[in-house]
C-alpha cells in the first residue's frame, strides 16, 4: 500500500482567534495513485472554513476584577512573591560585563544603537540594580519585581522603539504584545495588525503592556479557542496552565483540518457529477434559533432528530457514514 500527502500551513488569526499561530499540518491517505488530486480538495475545504476576526484580543482577557486576576496580585503580595522580589534585589547589574557576565548585554546595546536609543533610557520600568524600580502607573509592581534585568530591558527596549516608529504609539494605550521569554531580537515588537497576541507557547511570558501584566494562564487558554469555565480544573498553578496552552493546538484550525480531511472525498464524489457546482452549494444553510440562542443546521444527519432522542439512535445515524468512510 502507499501513501499521498498534503502539507498546509495555516494560522490561529485566519480562524477566527487573535494569535498570530502559524503551524503546518499533514494530510495523508492511501492511494496507490501518485496523482491523487485529493489533496486539492482538502485545501480548497480548509480555505472556504477560514473565517475573518470578529474580535481583538481584548475580548478575550479576563477582566481587572476577576477572582483569578485578584488572586494572582495576593499571591505576588503575599510570602512567596516577595521572597521572589528579595532574591532578584541581590542580582548583579545587567549592564554591568564585569559583574553580571550576560551574554545577552551585547544584544541589547546592538539593538539600542541600531534604532538610536540611548543605554540608560528606561522610561517604562525606570529600574536600577539592587531592586529598585520604579515603573510608569497602569503596571504591576509586584509583577515587575520577580523579574530579572534582561526582562525590564527589554521591556524599554520595545517601549522606546514604538515611540520612535513612523507613526509614534504609546505602548501603554495601545495594544501590544511582548514576549518576554524570547532575546531582544527574537520576539517582535509590534504585529501586522493590532489587537492580535503573539504566539502563545510553553514557558512565554507574554506582557500586556496596555494592561500593565503578564497574560494569565486562563487567557491563553481563551486564545487557544479553549474554554476555561467547562474544563474540571485541579489547583494547577499559573505556569502549568500556560504551558498547557502553549503546548495545545488551536481547537478551530484542528476542527477544521479533521473535518477538511473527513469531507474531501465526498466532496471529490460530488465535482465529479457536478464540476462547475462552487464548494458553497455543499455548505450547510444556518439559521438563528430565537429560544435557545443558539445556531442550528438546517439539515443534515441530526436534522429530523430532536435533542431529548434516545441515545442509541446515535449509533444508527453514524453507521452508514461510518461505513462510507471506512471503504
Amino acid at each position: 500500500a502507499r501513501y499521498c500527502t498534503q502539507l498546509v500551513k495555516v494560522d490561529t488569526k485566519s480562524y477566527g482567534l487573535p494569535q498570530t499561530r502559524n503551524r503546518k499540518y499533514l494530510f495523508i491517505w492511501r492511494s496507490d495513485d501518485p496523482e491523487d488530486d485529493l489533496g486539492d480538495y482538502f485545501l480548497e475545504i480548509m480555505k472556504h472554513l477560514e473565517t475573518p476576526l470578529l474580535y481583538s484580543m481584548d475580548a478575550f482577557l479576563l477582566p481587572e476584577t476577576h477572582d483569578r486576576i485578584r488572586c494572582f496580585r495576593e499571591a505576588l503580595r503575599s510570602g512567596p512573591g516577595l521572597m521572589v522580589h528579595r532574591d532578584r534585589a541581590k542580582e548583579p547589574n545587567f549592564w554591568d560585563w564585569d559583574e553580571a557576565g550576560i551574554k545577552d548585554l551585547t544584544l541589547h546595546k546592538a539593538f539600542r544603537q541600531n534604532r538610536g536609543i540611548e543605554d540608560e533610557v528606561r522610561w517604562l520600568t525606570g529600574w536600577k540594580p539592587k531592586g529598585k524600580l520604579k515603573v510608569a502607573p497602569g503596571c504591576w509592581p509586584e509583577l515587575f519585581k520577580c523579574w530579572n534585568h534582561r526582562r525590564f530591558d527589554l521591556i524599554d527596549c520595545f517601549s522606546s522603539t514604538t515611540i520612535r516608529d513612523g507613526i509614534s504609539r504609546d505602548a501603554l494605550h495601545h495594544s501590544y504584545t511582548w514576549d518576554l521569554s524570547q532575546n531582544v531580537t527574537r520576539a517582535p515588537v509590534r504585529s501586522s495588525q493590532l489587537g492580535v497576541s503573539a504566539c502563545v507557547t510553553p514557558g512565554g511570558e507574554i506582557l500586556i503592556p496596555s494592561r500593565g501584566r503578564s497574560m494569565m494562564g486562563f487567557e491563553k487558554l481563551l486564545l487557544q479557542g479553549i474554554p476555561f469555565s467547562r474544563l474540571v480544573m485541579g489547583p494547577e498553578s499559573e505556569v502549568q496552565l500556560s504551558d498547557l496552552a502553549g503546548n495545545a493546538m488551536s481547537v478551530p484550525v484542528i476542527c477544521a483540518t479533521m473535518l477538511a480531511a473527513i469531507c474531501a472525498p465526498q466532496l471529490r464524489r460530488a465535482r465529479e457529477s457536478a464540476r462547475d457546482k462552487r464548494l458553497e452549494k455543499f455548505a450547510l444553510p444556518q439559521k438563528y434559533d430565537l429560544a435557545g440562542g443558539a445556531i442550528l443546521a438546517e439539515r443534515g444527519d441530526l436534522f429530523e432528530i430532536g435533542r431529548d432522542s434516545d441515545v442509541k439512535r446515535f449509533c444508527a445515524v453514524f453507521k452508514n457514514v461510518a461505513r462510507s468512510l471506512a471503504s
